[in-house]
């Protein structure tokens, strides 16, 4: 650790009048002392961050499905089975139903 020096001045006893020369005497400071090392905050600073660390899994919810009833789903069928392959409705059923597989599996 650096240490720094400081020089003292002692004046003498009588300042009014005299034809003395004034005392030097050199100190040692020790301001740096009681600051502590660099690396203690840096080691603080990462052990609040590890503990903050242990509550940061996030599970998104699940989203809910509908559960419709056996004649609702059979009536359905119905309607889809008379439509013409190529609409597009047809393909956006498609898209709902592994939509509604993918909720399910997140349960």
């Amino acid at each position: 650790m650096a240490q720094f020096s400081v020089e003292i001045i002692r004046l003498p006893g009588s300042v009014l009048g005299g034809n003395q020369q004034p005392e030097k005497e050199t100190m040692l400071s020790t301001a740096r002392c009681s600051m502590p090392p660099p690396v203690v905050p840096l080691i603080a600073m990462l052990w609040l961050t590890g503990c903050a660390m242990g509550g940061s899994e996030v599970r998104t919810p699940c989203p809910p499905v509908v559960d419709y009833t056996a004649t609702d789903q059979a009536r359905a069928a119905n309607e889809v089975e008379a439509l013409p392959e190529s609409t597009v409705i047809v393909r956006m059923l498609g898209d709902y139903a592994v939509l509604r597989d993918q909720a399910r599996a997140c349960r």
